[in-house]
């Protein structure tokens, strides 16, 4: 019986024992997990934009980040926003932000820009942003595009479309941006201002001055969209010009 009950004893501290290391490398895993999990957070302040082109990724861009934005003067209904303006300062001024411009942008009468989207996501879409040399633009009643006669230099305006993530949740989406049909690769650069920009161009057998080129580029968290029928020269030459602003009209 003596035996029996201090190999009992040894069993049941064994056992004991075997609890508490378990519960040991519970606490360590645990902690782990919560480190790591913190790691992820702080690591997701920001998230690389990686477009892709008919399945294919382009060049890694610039991070896309959450910017903070006032929406209280954007026409909404059920969280989400779509509001016509008429001049890119309007934009600056309706969000409260300072957006990156040029001094070859052209505050005109026929700039057309719409707002949308919802409490995570805000996406701007301004037409004729830059007129260049094109000459007689008109929007014709009804119409969804104007009319105009094509310079030497910009055989269309340039238009220009924003995209602004406002939320954590749509950081870790990203914004999956896919271009698809006739669309080509065309080159890379850093631009001036140190944004890296992709170039894009429409493919097949057309006149020169009939290819439609677009810079993509994330520029302080916010990614820009510029396109139109321009050499690529022009083109890099009005990124290399698109600086923060300062102020707003």
């Amino acid at each position: 019986m003596h035996n029996y009950k201090n190999q009992t004893d040894k069993g049941l501290k064994e056992k004991s024992r075997s609890k508490k290391n378990l519960c040991t490398r519970m606490f360590f895993l645990v902690g782990m997990l919560l480190i790591l999990g913190t790691t992820l957070v702080l690591g997701a302040s920001h998230i690389y934009s990686i477009p892709k082109l008919n399945g294919e990724e382009l060049p890694t861009l610039d991070p896309l980040k959450i910017v903070k934005v006032n929406t209280s003067e954007l026409e909404h209904k059920d969280h989400t926003y779509e509001t016509m303006l008429e001049s890119y300062s309007e934009i600056e001024r309706r969000l409260n932000i300072h957006l990156l411009k040029t001094n070859l942008e052209q505050d005109n009468e026929n700039q057309r820009i719409e707002i949308y989207g919802d409490d995570d996501w805000l996406r701007i879409d301004v037409k004729n942003y830059i007129l260049g040399d094109t000459k007689n633009l008109k929007w014709n009643s009804g119409e969804k595009f104007p009319t105009y006669d094509h310079g030497e230099i910009y055989y269309s305006p340039l238009d220009l479309e924003l995209q602004l993530i406002l939320s954590d949740e749509q950081l870790r989406r990203g914004l999956n941006e896919e271009y698809l049909g006739y669309y080509e690769y065309e080159d890379s650069f850093v631009s001036v201002q140190g944004y890296k920009v992709n170039v894009l161009k429409t493919t097949g057998h057309m006149p020169t001055e009939s290819v439609k080129r677009v810079a993509i580029f994330v520029g302080d968290g916010i990614q820009y969209k510029m396109s139109g029928q321009v050499s690529k020269d022009t083109l890099i030459e009005v990124v290399n010009s698109m600086e923060l602003s300062k102020t707003w009209k």
